[in-house]
């Protein structure tokens, strides 16, 4: 392919995705089996994105644990989840939570079973929302009971029921859902409102989002995380945006096409983008926000 090729950097990418993809199915040919469990998870990811988009990610179930867990720690049923409330709900699961020094980088929790704390970093190494995001889904896994998990999509469900219920405890419910009520009569919804309204980083915003919009608001919608190179980190949508896959419905490495919000997002030098977009299947609103704590990604 020679750089004066027009549009030279889409065809380098496109043929860099074939190769990819000629390699995989060489080495399944090969072996007999494609790395079984990363094959398995990406399939199980597929599954429970479908069971997910016939609830409209919605678990009924998840918010009134998130629900009753909130009332008995105090909560006063609007505005942000107080640190003393997130205190509360540990005591009432009979755990203390401590921060400490010298936990490695990729850690974001420790769950001391035997003496009953939850350790978590220090502040100069996860800040303040990234902890409590950190501290609510150790809770959560400890309010659901979740046992050793005795496969890929036990661990899988465990991952996403714990995720829900930590992101239902920093975004209850009932305000949030009057609060987006609230944006909707007066034009003006966005995820930004839930983020600063009660304290929560851009993507938990957004997750809460998907969770409320179809259920309260009767809205289809879609979610990506990307890295800046556009590939697929993590997705849901019951709106109809036809997601990149594989031919198991896996997403997680995918490439978003470079006219999608995700990729033009870097063009820009606000760390909200917005966009308009309109494909063969349908037009879609796309509101991209760059994360700047731990490192730049839409």
């Amino acid at each position: 392919v020679s750089p004066r090729t027009p549009e030279y950097g889409r065809v380098l990418e496109h043929l860099v995705e074939l190769h990819g993809a000629t390699e995989l199915h060489a080495r399944a040919d090969e072996r007999g089996y494609l790395e079984p469990v990363a094959l398995v998870a990406r399939r199980v990811n597929a599954e429970l994105r479908r069971e997910m988009r016939a609830t409209g990610n919605y678990l009924e179930r998840l918010e009134r644990i998130a629900e009753r867990l909130l009332k008995r720690a105090g909560y006063a049923g609007h505005g942000p989840v107080s640190d003393r409330v997130i205190a509360g709900i540990a005591a009432h699961l009979s755990y203390a939570v401590e921060r400490v020094p010298g936990l490695p980088r990729s850690t974001r929790s420790v769950i001391d079973r035997e003496r009953r704390v939850l350790y978590i970093p220090q502040r100069d190494d996860l800040p303040m929302r990234a902890a409590r995001s950190a501290v609510t889904q150790a809770l959560a896994n400890l309010a659901l009971d979740h046992a050793e998990p005795d496969g890929v999509r036990a661990y899988l469900r465990q991952r996403v029921d714990a995720n829900y219920l930590a992101a239902a405890i920093l975004c209850p419910e009932a305000p949030a859902v009057d609060l987006l009520k609230e944006l909707d009569a007066e034009q003006d919804l966005s995820c930004e409102d839930l983020k600063e309204t009660f304290y929560l980083s851009y993507e938990v915003a957004a997750h809460r989002f998907t969770n409320l919009a179809t259920r309260h608001l009767d809205m289809p919608v879609h979610f990506l995380r990307t890295e800046p190179d556009g590939m697929i980190r993590k997705a849901y949508e019951n709106d109809g945006l036809p997601l990149p896959s594989d031919e198991d419905g896996g997403i997680e490495g995918q490439r978003v096409p470079r006219g999608w919000s995700a990729r033009r997002a870097w063009e820009s030098a606000e760390p909200l983008f917005q966009q308009h977009t309109r494909l063969a299947v349908g037009d879609f609103f796309c509101s991209t926000y760059i994360e700047t704590e731990g490192g730049r990604s839409p």
